[in-house]
């Protein structure tokens, strides 16, 4: 069962507006959660379509996930440190083609600018894919999940995209009913879905 699906549309202003302390020494400190952490399982998608990474904002998710990722791996602010990692990409230049996810080894033992260089690498802006293709990217969250054996652990899926489906309009709009989550299903009893960079209208429909 799916306990939590959460839409954020605007946490990424977090780190612009308040000047949230996740760098080393700062007084985000690592506490009794982050030490007893171990079983978090989460995985990172980044949408690479045209309508996303075309907009000001692509360069600024690249930053903010990588302040998110190292916190984590850090433990900061009472953060889970993961026990797996998976960075990977949202689309691709046709529909259900699946994409490679990068390990927690690819950001471990790295400062903040080490990681977000590595994110460019991964992610250069000057992608243009078509397809965002949340079911497929969900599809294969699934089989890694089974075939590295971490059925049952708690799953954090976080999500860097503007949310709007490549499916068919319906009358005019965006069918949101066209975006599946049964693959999630049974793979855990606490999964967590977040959804990045959305407008307020997109985060209803979700």
């Amino acid at each position: 069962m799916i306990k939590a699906l959460k839409i954020i549309p605007s946490l990424f202003l977090c780190l612009m507006l308040t000047g949230c302390p996740l760098s080393k020494g700062s007084s985000g400190s690592k506490s009794s959660a982050a030490k007893d952490s171990g079983r978090l399982v989460m995985f990172i998608g980044m949408d690479i379509s045209g309508s996303f990474t075309s907009r000001w904002y692509f360069k600024d998710s690249i930053r903010f996930l990588a302040h998110y990722i190292y916190a984590h791996l850090k433990g900061y602010g009472g953060l889970d440190i993961p026990h797996s990692l998976f960075v990977g990409s949202i689309g691709g230049a046709r529909a259900d083609e699946p994409k490679t996810f990068y390990p927690i080894q690819t950001f471990q033992h790295r400062s903040i600018k080490e990681i977000e260089r590595e994110l460019k690498k991964i992610f250069p802006k000057k992608t243009r894919n078509p397809f965002t293709d949340y079911n497929a990217f969900f599809d294969q969250v699934s089989v890694f999940v089974k075939n590295k054996k971490l059925v049952m652990k708690p799953i954090s899926i976080v999500m860097f995209s503007d949310g709007i489906p490549d499916a068919p309009k319906k009358n005019g709009k965006h069918d949101y009913r066209s975006i599946k989550l049964k693959a999630l299903e049974n793979l855990a009893r606490d999964i967590t879905l977040r959804v990045l960079y959305t407008s307020a209208p997109v985060g209803i429909n979700w």
